[in-house]
């Protein structure tokens, strides 16, 4: 981080997170969902889905401006 840079929110998404969100997306994927099967990709763990960060950086960033 340089000077002008600053953090307007933090949030570590749970495993429930995920499943509440692929329920309401549709977006049941194993990579965000089936932790076993998440082992075995490149990341070894749950990805959380682009649009729900994404959704989350604009409740961060609306709730700065």
């Amino acid at each position: 981080m340089n000077s002008t840079d600053r953090i307007i929110g933090q949030r570590r998404f749970t495993t429930e997170d995920q499943l509440r969100f692929a329920d309401l997306s549709g977006d049941r994927n194993p990579i965000h969902v089936d932790p076993i099967a998440a082992r075995r990709l490149l990341t070894g763990q749950l990805v959380v889905h682009g649009i729900n960060v994404m959704l989350t950086v604009l409740e961060f960033w609306a709730r700065t401006a």
